[in-house]
């Protein structure tokens, strides 16, 4: 059952483009070797605060790349 029974391979390997898994730390082994995690927490009502991390070097590029558009440091 679970996750096997989806067709995650599909998605993970033999598309191009974005899918985006709430609470991924549940199917951690079943994750692409690469991949860009991106965590949300509420600060507040009207704040969030975004943070992630690269795993493989194309979303490393990738994450350098948000920073640079997103960040107001």
């Amino acid at each position: 059952g679970g996750i096997l029974c989806l067709g995650y391979e599909e998605y993970f390997y033999e598309k191009r483009g974005v899918v985006v898994i709430e609470w991924a730390k549940k199917i951690k082994d079943f994750l692409p070797k690469e991949y860009l995690e991106i965590n949300l927490k509420i600060v507040d009502l009207s704040k969030r605060k975004i943070s992630g991390q690269a795993h493989g070097v194309r979303y490393r590029e990738v994450f350098e790349e948000m920073g640079r558009l997103f960040c107001s440091c």
